[in-house]
């Protein structure tokens, strides 16, 4: 990288510090690998948070990469300092892909652009939601290739748990994350798409609308493809599917009905960490590039049944929705607008938006089963995830209620003129 300037004069600390506009030039430009943050560079951009005294310096930089990079390259940096010093001594920086990535670029850059505006935008309090302290999100826009880096806090040490295997979270963990969530919904509660959420994708408005269909196409390539990749555990899908097949406009109509608001997108239990010391609900969460407008209770709905196990989600699922909906109306949604059996009812029919996720990806599982080249602990992963969604989707009479709608055409694909 060329030579950094100097970081130029500023008083704010950490994520109070005024953010540059998200794509603007800066004096620090946009490194593209963990490579290219020299002790030079950090020591340029701590200075510019005032997280770093002019007389003391980075003279060395470690780094390991973290996470499984299936989208982007995390890694956890720490550095050596040249004296005294209240910084940070490790800080984690994700990057978009260099190589060649398992999704178009557009989608990369979408993901990317999504996450640094929410890091880049607010502040925990003004964005509604507790997250890791952000100390710079960079984006080169004028590169053909999607180009960004995020340096964000190190949460050590954190309490964490995974979708399946391990401990299940005690209920006060659980009752933490939907007051957590419910935060950030109330926050935007039927905000329209403007400044400051006009980067945020909302499926009806975008693209002429054009979202909804790739909803509806995703379903119609993924269920088959799911029923191949798991046939014992999607048996029922099978029974479902001539039924699905005419209703694929309701549903996604039914899975995006107002109100909506900014929701997470991915919130599942690996994408948040649980300590007393985040307030002020012992909440932290991570990984934004799903956001979207949608109705609240589809991060709700995507949580319980890609968190929980079967039992452990029949068990809770009533409480925790109905802590839930208590704290939107605490944070300040009417209730009267609101009430408690549209949240119930909305929670029920978003079912499918935990399922519709896993049609996404099924087509690319089934290539990779029939080349032998996806893990045993993978496929397992994904299995335990179909089963958890269909089953709660028959305890929940979910096809009752997608009976409700009305036929459509049936041979049309997703994006037909037909919806």
């Amino acid at each position: 990288m060329k030579q950094v300037a100097p970081a130029p004069p500023c008083e704010e600390k950490g994520d109070d510090l005024p953010m540059m506009k998200l794509g603007k030039r800066t004096f620090l430009g946009v490194p593209r690998s963990v490579e290219e943050l020299s002790a030079e560079w950090l020591t340029s951009a701590l200075r510019y948070k005032r997280l770093l005294q002019d007389d003391v310096h980075i003279i060395s930089v470690e780094y390991k990469a973290i996470g499984d990079g299936a989208i982007g390259e995390v890694y956890a940096v720490s550095f050596t300092f040249s004296g005294p010093t209240t910084s940070p001594a490790t800080l984690v920086a994700k990057f978009s892909p260099r190589g060649k990535a398992p999704l178009p670029s557009f989608v990369i850059r979408s993901i990317f652009k999504a996450e640094a505006h929410f890091y880049n935008d607010f502040s925990p309090a003004t964005g509604g939601l507790c997250r890791p302290t952000c100390y710079l999100a960079l984006y080169n826009p004028r590169r053909w290739k999607p180009t960004f880096c995020i340096l964000l806090e190190d949460l050590q040490p954190k309490a964490s748990f995974t979708r399946i295997g391990g401990d299940n979270p005690q209920v006060g963990i659980l009752l933490s994350y939907m007051r957590g969530i419910a935060r950030l919904h109330a926050r935007w509660w039927a905000h329209p798409k403007a400044p400051p959420l006009d980067w945020v994708l909302h499926p009806a408005k975008d693209f002429g609308g054009l979202a909804l269909r790739v909803f509806m196409r995703t379903a119609k390539l993924g269920l088959p493809a799911l029923v191949k990749c798991f046939p014992a555990v999607c048996q029922l899908l099978l029974s479902w599917m001539p039924v699905l097949r005419k209703r694929h406009r309701f549903i996604v109509q039914e899975c995006f009905r107002p109100p909506l608001t900014l929701t997470h997108g991915d919130a599942h239990i690996e994408n948040a960490f649980f300590d007393e010391r985040w307030k002020p609900d012992g909440v932290v969460f991570i990984d934004f590039g799903n956001m979207m407008f949608s109705p609240g209770v589809s991060d709700v709905a995507f949580f319980l049944l890609h968190s929980l196990g079967i039992e452990v989600r029949r068990k809770l699922e009533e409480q925790l929705l109905a802590h839930y909906h208590s704290c939107l109306i605490t944070f300040g949604v009417d209730e009267r607008s609101y009430p408690y059996a549209q949240c119930w009812r909305d929670y029920r029919f978003n079912m499918w938006r935990g399922l519709l996720s896993l049609c996404a990806m099924a087509p690319g599982l089934r290539k990779r089963m029939m080349k032998k080249t996806i893990g045993d602990d993978e496929m397992h992963l994904y299995e335990e995830l179909c089963r958890r969604c269909i089953t709660a989707m028959q305890d929940q009479c979910w096809l009752d209620l997608v009976q409700e709608g009305d036929e459509g055409c049936g041979p049309c694909s997703g994006i037909s003129c037909c919806y």
